[in-house]
Formats: C-alpha cells, structure tokens, sequence
C-alpha cells in the first residue's frame, strides 16, 4: 500500500500507512507536520470544551502548555462541545508536544491503534 493513501482524514490531519500529518501546523506558513507513527509514545485526547481547556489549547501555536497547536480557528469557541471534536495531543519524546483537532475520534482510533508501539499510552485526558 502506498504511504499517501489516506486512511483516516478529515479538515484537521491525515493518516496514511506509518504516519500522522497535521494539517495547517507551521505558522504563518500553514506547512504541515508530519509525525511517525513508531515515534509516538503517547496520545491524549478529550473534549473540545473552553472551560476545561482554557490555558491548555489554542487556536493556533503555544498556549500556557507545552503543546504546539496545529491551526483550527473554531477549537477554542466551545462551538463543538458535545460533539466528535476532539483536541488530541501527541507525545513523541520531545518537550514540544503537537495538538491538532480530530473530527471522528473513535474513527481516528480505530486507524491508529493498530499501527502503534505495543506500549504507547492513549489516555481521554490530556494531563497539561
């Protein structure tokens, strides 16, 4: 199977066979980011709700967390809350950890599970 075949993709990230890439990620150069699946040591994920996520996510860039935030304009306007929208962080060693939005969740998981280190940890909470 080639690696650009898409097997999860929505406005936010695409998976292909070995690898995540996060749309929109570089500012102000809207450049994407590409993350190797075997590299992931964790992924943390949860609702889109402002109140439980003001100082963690942003927009786009750095918030008060350690976590780059790939570009999605409607993650901190609370518009998604009870919804498939998750905000979803991945930890690959560095002390800059990447977030993206992800539309389908449980779809996204199904993709990714499989192709992931035996270890890595995917928790619902993201602990920053």
């Amino acid at each position: 199977m080639p690696k650009s075949i898409a097997l999860y993709e929505d406005e936010f990230c695409k998976v292909t066979k070995g690898e995540i890439k996060l749309k929109c990620y570089y500012f102000p150069t809207g450049q994407s980011k590409r993350i190797q699946l075997s590299d992931i040591k964790a992924i943390y994920y949860d609702d889109q709700t402002f109140k439980k996520m003001f100082g963690v996510v942003k927009s786009w860039g750095m918030s008060l967390s350690p976590i780059w935030w790939a570009s999605d304009m409607g993650r901190t306007l609370a518009l998604r809350e009870n919804d498939k929208y998750k905000n979803v962080v991945f930890d690959n060693g560095s002390s800059i950890k990447k977030g993206c939005s992800v539309a389908d969740m449980s779809a996204f998981l199904h993709i990714v599970r499989p192709m992931l280190q035996p270890d890595t940890t995917i928790s619902s909470t993201i602990p920053y």
